[in-house]
């Protein structure tokens, strides 16, 4: 089983992305199975043991995240220049999906922070390993607070992902310096430093792309982005049906409640 591990010969920097959801989920089951054999062995006294499997969780993890592909998430609305980072496509089980981060992304000079949000459209997983899943709400939004900030613009994308899932980057720019003690957590996160911040979140859009505060990006077949024209009257996202609130997922349970901060909304759908 996950016989492949012992080709430690083969540098992370050389091994070819992803090609399909089997490989992808060849590493993510070796990670899971490797991280339950080790707290076993543990547990049992067999140290040993327990660091053996602690080695190889450890060397699918680093395969794990070298193989994930890079893909364009925004793209400023001063310079045109595209976010580009890691993302797991293929399931909220993969680890991405508790931090979400890229030590090596790509961003510009005026990027300031990313906030998201994710319709999963039903599919369910279960992520055994690697903490929770927090996902923000299932539709777009924004935080007033931070579009009032000098020269603030939000820019939001619809990524398809093969999960099923619809992803939501929300990325704010800037052309003035922001302090950072102004910002705010990112991505579906409300722990800042020692403080929390349940910003207020706004899913009423339509003000915020007449403003030209909130912009929008589409997407190619080969995962490129494009910022489109500032006319309000094709932006694409505004009353999308879905749930408005926190979505989080642990192991096998996933649920839903209302908004950590207050929220504003007209929407009566589900």
């Amino acid at each position: 089983m996950f016989g492949n591990w012992f080709k430690k010969k083969t540098e992370i920097k050389d091994m070819p992305l992803f090609a399909n959801q089997a490989e992808r989920n060849e590493v993510v089951n070796a990670v899971v199975f490797h991280s339950e054999e080790s707290d076993i062995a543990y547990r049992d006294g067999k140290k040993w043991k327990g660091s053996r499997h602690s080695d190889k969780t450890s060397w699918m993890r680093k395969q794990y995240y070298a193989r994930l592909p890079r893909r364009s998430f925004t793209r400023c609305p001063f310079c045109n220049h595209a976010y580009v980072q890691k993302i797991d496509p293929y399931g909220y089980d993969g680890d991405w999906w508790y931090s979400k981060g890229d030590p090596n992304r790509t961003v510009c000079e005026h990027y300031r922070l990313i906030r998201c949000a994710t319709n999963l459209h039903g599919n369910l997983r279960d992520a055994p390993v690697g903490g929770d899943r927090n996902f923000g709400p299932a539709v777009p939004y924004v935080i007033p607070r931070l579009l009032q900030l000098p020269n603030m613009v939000c820019v939001v994308t619809a990524m398809t992902l093969e999960a099923g899932y619809t992803f939501y980057p929300l990325v704010y720019f800037s052309q003035d310096p922001i302090s950072q003690e102004s910002l705010t957590p990112e991505w579906a996160d409300n722990s800042y430093g020692f403080e929390v911040r349940n910003e207020f979140w706004d899913f009423e859009l339509s003000p915020w792309v007449q403003s030209g505060q909130l912009r929008w990006c589409s997407t190619t077949s080969d995962h490129d982005t494009i910022l489109e024209d500032a006319n309000p009257d094709q932006f694409p996202y505004l009353d999308l049906p879905g749930h408005r609130g926190v979505q989080t997922a642990v192991r096998s349970k996933f649920w839903q409640t209302a908004a950590l901060g207050e929220s504003v909304t007209h929407y009566s759908g589900d």
